[in-house]
């Protein structure tokens, strides 16, 4: 499974990635770097933080939904859901508030 970890903080990226070492993992910095690569990568999952420099993970997932409407993406983000409850059409699959245990984001994971 392909999984790509889009998030500006550079230890969640690392923690991710060790924690999903298992799969094939490729990270991104911000919103437009994760559109770029779901693009030419497809991955099968995404995990995308909310709040990134450049371009947020709401305008990235809507953006990505757009071309692969069928695209898995795992909101993440410090702060309420109630960022993404105002969205007409929701991009995320779902969503898992910050911090996140490695037992939740592995269950999480598994269930795509």
């Amino acid at each position: 499974m392909k999984i790509l970890i889009v998030d500006d903080d550079e230890n969640i990226r690392f923690i991710f990635s060790k924690v999903l070492q298992d799969y094939c993992i490729k990270t991104a910095t911000n919103g437009l770097e994760a559109f770029e690569i779901s693009i030419s990568w497809n991955p099968d999952l995404i995990l995308m933080d909310i709040r990134m420099p450049k371009m947020s993970g709401i305008e990235a997932a809507i953006k990505i939904k757009n071309i692969n409407k069928n695209q898995k993406i795992i909101g993440i983000s410090a702060y309420s859901e109630i960022e993404t409850e105002h969205l007409e059409n929701n991009p995320f699959t779902t969503f898992l508030r910050k911090p996140i245990s490695i037992n939740q984001l592995r269950e999480e994971v598994k269930k795509y």
